[in-house]
């Protein structure tokens, strides 16, 4: 057994919360003139993703000509592959492939090639090779439903918490960010929330972004059916972009709701935690907890190179996520620090009353 003050569970499941009982047409505005009307794209979750492809259906990203300052020779091919063309219209087999030859840190093969024709110089640097404009008449109709105020979870989660990333990297296309960085360079929860919302405003059709909860969805003659308390809104395309925020995923263990455990990042302070997971929310804990003065045992059950921290933070070092390399090394044995423990290939199988588990 292993024993520890808290324990915080750090895992994730992509899954859309139905709870509520919101009419999923509070706002349609102009960009849905009737609930009868079938519409191109739904879109349930109203988050960072979520919003970016409403703002690709309604825009234009076209790739610039001429890449003269790139990071690399294979983005340098991608970029000269797709000048003068339109993202939404380049097929997504295309655009996995470029993508997936570019050195990132993001799982998705398009996030990938996004990110570096927006920042085509190293991390975050450089001038965007992303000319967003609005289409013209004929664009694609859709419905981006959210249970809240445009950016998603990022209204929901603790007042303290700062990005993973650098403030400026939270910007989505065709809009800069222009809020006032913390002393990391973070940006805040507020300010993430605030742009969002901004974004929804001035980037997407009026009407776009829908308030309410979908509590469920079927197809009927290739047209989505979309449910809630209010009239059913259909469409030809459906995208779920949930998140795992609202949802953590749980391990179905003894003990897991035991007032100790928690699924979500506690406030740190000067305590002893167990972080179980090694994904950004596992790293974003561990680092915050040691930077409180708290000391961390963390588990994971791969090896640490086959996690994700490790993944995308080991092996080059970069200054803008100094704390995510420091620690992807400190997970792999590479480094030492007197306030983390790391524990790999092991799995937690239950959690007792006295604050000890068994892995």
């Amino acid at each position: 057994p292993m024993r520890s003050v808290l324990l915080l569970i750090m895992t994730a499941l992509l899954v859309h919360s139905a709870d509520g009982a919101d009419a999923i047409t509070e706002q349609c505005g102009s960009n849905i003139t009737s609930a009868d009307e079938i519409l191109d794209v739904i879109v349930v979750g109203n988050g960072p993703s979520a919003l970016a492809l409403g703002a690709l259906l309604q825009h234009e990203w076209v790739v610039e000509r001429g890449a003269p300052h790139v990071s690399s020779g294979a983005l340098k091919r991608a970029a000269r592959s797709l000048a003068g063309a339109d993202l939404g219209s380049v097929g997504g087999n295309v655009i996995d492939n470029l993508g997936g030859k570019l050195s990132a840190r993001c799982v998705s093969p398009t996030s990938a090639l996004v990110d570096a024709l927006r920042f085509p110089v190293s991390d975050g640097g450089g001038q965007s090779l992303l000319d967003v404009r609005r289409r013209g008449p004929g664009s694609p109709t859709a419905a981006i439903i959210g249970r809240g105020p445009p950016g998603g979870s990022w209204h929901d989660m603790p007042g303290e918490t700062l990005t993973l990333s650098p403030a400026e990297w939270m910007a989505l296309p065709g809009m800069a960010w222009t809020a006032k960085p913390t002393p990391s360079g973070r940006a805040t929860r507020g300010a993430s929330a605030a742009y969002f919302e901004a974004y929804a405003r001035d980037l997407l059709v009026p009407g776009t972004s829908v308030r309410g909860n979908v509590v469920s969805v079927d197809v009927r003659e290739r047209v989505w059916h979309v449910h809630g308390t209010g009239p059913t809104l259909r469409a030809r395309a459906l995208v779920l972009a949930g998140g795992a925020y609202d949802v953590p995923r749980r391990l179905g263990i003894p003990g897991e709701d035991l007032p100790a455990v928690s699924h979500r990042a506690p406030a740190p302070r000067r305590a002893r935690l167990l972080v179980v997971g090694a994904g950004l929310s596992a790293t974003d804990a561990v680092l915050r907890w040691i930077d409180a003065g708290g000391t961390v045992v963390h588990v994971f059950r791969t090896a640490a190179v086959d996690t994700r921290l490790c993944k995308m933070f080991g092996g080059n070092y970069s200054p803008s996520y100094a704390g995510e390399c420091s620690l992807a090394a400190l997970a792999a044995g590479e480094k030492q620090h007197p306030a983390y423990l790391p524990v790999s290939g092991a799995q937690l199988t239950a959690v007792h009353a006295d604050r000890t588990v068994d892995l």
